[in-house]
């Protein structure tokens, strides 16, 4: 077996499990007022926002999702660590707008994690965005009640049993790899797996999971 125990991924996993789903008890991190924030804290947000900005700049008009322009979801908690938010927000940055992988491999990994994470704000925030990056609306609705998908290209294929071999086994096996590395190389593999970890509980929203209880998984799928 070819293990790809990726430890700074792991952490992400669980630093990053559920945050931005529905919530339905008060914070218990709640956003911290301007007139409080330390001065690190007042750079990394003036950082954040830079950040945005320029993607803003260079993706706002192609990418089928708006960019956030606040502090919100996620953000809020993690401003608390202000060095770990700039770190997660371009390692966010990355997977998101620039991996190695076409824009509907990227979504579906997206969408795969967020069913197997019962991430719906997640899922619900991508689905529009999966459509649009040309992912079938029976993948997804395959996906989302827990049904292996028919009818997928073999790429697809190839990146939806990556995914499930993970989270099953932990692990992935030789055959598993070797189809992955055979259709993406060795940097999209390492980028899918990126993309996976970040996105398992949505990415700058895992603080939220400590802080925050949520509803149970509610998927848009229409």
């Amino acid at each position: 077996m070819i293990h790809l125990r990726l430890r700074f991924a792991s952490c992400l996993l669980l630093l990053f499990v559920g945050l931005g789903v529905p919530m339905i008890a008060q914070d218990r991190m709640p956003p911290i007022p301007p007139d409080k924030l330390t001065e690190e804290q007042k750079k990394a947000v003036e950082a954040y926002l830079a950040a945005q900005a320029n993607i803003q700049k260079i993706y706002g008009a192609t990418y089928p999702r708006p960019v956030q322009m606040e502090v919100g979801s996620g953000w809020a908690e993690l401003l608390r660590s202000p060095e770990l938010m700039l770190t997660v927000n371009a390692m966010r940055e990355y997977v998101e707008y620039k991996p190695a992988l076409a824009p509907r491999i990227r979504e579906l990994v997206i969408m795969i994690t967020g069913r197997q994470s019962s991430t719906d704000f997640m899922w619900n925030s991508h689905y529009a965005v999966a459509i649009k990056t040309g992912i079938n609306p029976e993948i997804l609705k395959a996906i989302a009640e827990g049904r292996r998908p028919t009818g997928m290209l073999v790429n697809e294929e190839v990146v939806y049993d990556f995914c499930d071999e993970w989270h099953s086994n932990q692990s992935i096996s030789d055959a598993t790899y070797a189809k992955a590395l055979a259709k993406f190389g060795e940097t999209g593999v390492v980028d899918i797996v990126g993309v996976y970890g970040i996105h398992v509980g949505r990415d700058e929203q895992g603080v939220a999971a400590a802080t925050r209880r949520t509803t149970r998984f509610r998927a848009q799928t229409h």
